[in-house]
């Protein structure tokens, strides 16, 4: 155990048992001095309490932000490879025969398999396109370009509608992203998936398998021509999703970043991927 943590740990325990002797004090004194004593002990003693436990919090989280920094230090060189591959989609459309779509899907699945080293859970990358659904009200909606191969391809006829899921809803109307270590908890307080649906949760409560609960939702985004200062508005063409089978995986300060990098570039190579000539992947 670290000793700094360990420390904490013995601080606990000594103030726990503070308590308990306060607490013993209070119903088995008659004095009415030592009730007064035993009732500031227990006080203090409470308030040491959650002193000692938010510094232990406050230690793992530092933990934690150090490991992921250290990692992501070790995984940049890769990083940069999948930037220079989305870079060169657009220096050479078709380069040894590759759709610009199957390529830039191939910089996704490195992406995956980077974040899966740095977290030490199995991740993956997805990207959607934001479009207008016609048959629909002509409401925005989304619609898989690059699909994780770890899942079966979606029906081309579905439309997921914007306003059915908290995350591109929440960004289309002006969020920098969307974070979430724990969807199920999330569902509580308003989260909507237009694929979780009411059968799927209940199988999905009852064996315990989700197909994620963490995730991160960026915007393929950049700034409109008319808005080069740092508030203009934005071109949001599509989203770049990060997901991962457990909860608590994601670093909000590290993690975040890598992956905005990546959403910046696919930006620039957004017409591409979305020509006519380029297939969906699955």
């Amino acid at each position: 155990m670290d000793p700094s943590l360990r420390l904490r740990v013995g601080e606990f325990a000594t103030v726990l048992a503070g308590v308990v002797l306060g607490v013993v004090g209070l119903f088995t004194s008659g004095n009415v001095a030592l009730i007064i004593l035993s009732a500031g002990l227990v006080v203090i003693a409470l308030a040491s309490l959650t002193g000692s436990a938010l510094l232990v919090v406050a230690h793992e989280r530092e933990k934690r932000a150090a490991r992921a920094n250290a990692r992501w230090s070790r995984a940049m060189r890769h990083v940069s490879d999948i930037a220079l591959t989305i870079a060169d989609i657009r220096a050479s459309e078709n380069a040894d025969g590759e759709t610009p779509l199957v390529r830039a899907g191939k910089a996704c699945a490195a992406l995956g398999t980077a974040f899966t080293a740095v977290t030490g859970s199995q991740c993956r990358v997805s990207v959607k396109e934001l479009y207008v659904a016609e048959g629909l009200g002509n409401e925005p909606a989304v619609r898989t370009l690059v699909y994780p191969t770890t899942l079966s391809s979606p029906d081309p006829r579905d439309a997921d509608l914007v306003r059915d899921n908290t995350d591109f809803a929440e960004i289309v109307e002006g969020a920098t992203n969307f974070f979430s270590n724990d969807l199920v908890a999330d569902i509580q307080s308003g989260y909507r998936n237009s694929h979780w649906t009411s059968a799927k949760m209940r199988e999905w409560t009852a064996n315990g398998e989700y197909p994620y609960r963490s995730t991160i939702v960026l915007p393929v985004n950049a700034r409109v021509e008319n808005g080069a200062t740092s508030q203009g508005p934005f071109d949001t063409v599509g989203f770049l999703c990060v997901d991962s089978v457990d909860a608590d995986v994601f670093d909000r300060a590290h993690d975040l970043a890598v992956a905005e990098i990546i959403a910046r570039m696919l930006y620039i190579v957004w017409p591409l991927l979305t020509a006519p000539t380029s297939p969906r992947t699955d």
